[in-house]
């Protein structure tokens, strides 16, 4: 919401994801329309660079990680309903209880999911497990319903 007298802009309580200068001007361009923006090449001249020291670090750990057997996995809440088709989960599956976006940027970003972070690890030569959060069955939707939330 935009206010004429003070010049401030107040972004609802639901986007905890605008923040910055540079959140608006996105959110702006996608309602203005990205088509609608005239295509531009940079300026200024190409650089050499490098990677800051604390990423030049995970990335050695990683590597040393890998070389060990570990391995990565990214995990995105945000998705597209496809994706249970993709995995072919039964269409009346609990599996498919999902948290229906209300104003996604997109049907590929429409629905949200919950997932299971822990961190795996060796110690001593036994495999231990950490959870860091917990998932729940039945998805977010069954979640949210347990601490009485609407989600639909």
């Amino acid at each position: 919401v935009y206010d004429e007298r003070t010049g401030m802009i107040t972004s609802p309580s639901f986007r905890q994801d605008i923040g910055c200068f540079a959140d608006i001007a996105e959110e702006v361009a996608r309602f203005y329309g990205y088509d609608k923006i005239p295509t531009t090449l940079p300026s200024g001249e190409a650089t050499t660079g490098k990677l800051p020291f604390k990423l030049r670090i995970e990335e050695k750990a990683r590597d040393i990680a890998e070389y060990c057997g570990f391995s990565q996995g990214m995990c995105y809440s945000f998705e597209s309903p496809k994706v249970f088709d993709k995995l072919l989960i039964p269409a009346d599956s609990a599996l498919r209880k999902t948290v229906t976006i209300s104003n996604p940027l997109g049907e590929d970003f429409s629905i949200e999911t919950a997932a299971i972070f822990g961190e795996l690890y060796k110690n001593n030569n036994e495999w231990k497990f950490n959870a860091i959060g917990s998932g729940f069955q039945g998805g977010l939707g069954a979640l949210c319903a347990n601490y009485g939330i609407d989600a639909e």
